[in-house]
């Protein structure tokens, strides 16, 4: 295994082609991506304590693997990180705050407090931990191309907080947009939904969504609303709240 910690140096990638780094790659300095796509493909060997800054029209992918952010690490910039089945653990004294966010699978992780004030698009994707996640930007949750796919997930004691504006579409026949997560039978504190800004649910001719509360925890995971929440449909298209007591679709209360 190799690790490439970078202490007391800096590392720039300044031309526009891809650059694969394949091993495991933990960052204590600072990682500049100036143009292209930097892919961390093998996790990182224990927290990164340093500063990644992603320039306008640049973008880090993370692939498939863990990856932990320490004290002192920072994820900036105008550009975009990308998670594709990756695990991001954000602990104590780390930052997010990058301009976009593509959360496409995976997790993120971890007991920091984050919050996203840029662009943040969701699919298929799970909000982990006892960190507060602040989205107060432009969120928009998609659907992975399954139609029972799970938009944005949350479990784990995670605390998710919209201050910004959260639009889900649905085109298929159902999706569910939010999804509290059994959590393996825990009663510990699944997790919590805040909507302090906006939530725009839109659905299509003869679809539905739904927020979804797995399992008969209702007293461990929350939905509060104390913002705005806009519910469109187009035809018979409608949004609903429902308690799913088994894995499969069918058994539900409205």
């Amino acid at each position: 295994e190799i690790s490439l910690g970078l202490v007391g140096s800096e590392m720039c990638i300044r031309d526009s082609t891809h650059f694969d780094v394949g091993v495991t790659f933990t960052n204590n300095n600072l990682v500049n991506v100036n143009s292209g796509v930097l892919y961390l493909l093998g996790g990182s060997n224990g927290e990164a304590t340093g500063d990644m800054v992603i320039a306008s029209g640049a973008r880090v992918e993370l692939d498939s693997h863990s990856f932990q952010f320490g004290s002192g690490a920072e994820v900036s910039g105008d550009g975009t990180l990308q998670f594709d089945g990756a695990t991001g653990t954000f602990n104590s004294g780390s930052t997010l705050s990058v301009a976009n966010l593509k959360l496409n699978s995976g997790t993120l992780n971890g007991i920091a407090d984050i919050s996203l004030p840029g662009n943040t698009t969701i699919s298929d994707f799970t909000f982990s931990g006892t960190g507060d996640k602040t989205l107060s930007g432009n969120t928009t949750l998609q659907r992975s191309g399954s139609e029972a796919s799970k938009f944005l997930r949350i479990s784990s004691g995670a605390e998710v907080i919209n201050t910004g504006t959260l639009t889900a579409s649905n085109s298929g026949s159902y999706g569910n947009i939010i999804y509290f997560d059994l959590n393996g039978g825990s009663s510990t504190g699944n997790g919590i939904f805040r909507n302090l800004g906006t939530v725009n649910t839109n659905v299509d001719d003869s679809a539905f969504s739904r927020i979804v509360f797995d399992g008969a925890n209702l007293t461990y995971n929350f939905f509060y609303n104390q913002g705005i929440f806009n519910a469109t449909g187009s035809g018979s298209g409608y949004t609903q709240f429902c308690l799913l007591y088994t894995s499969d679709a069918a058994d539900e209360e409205d």
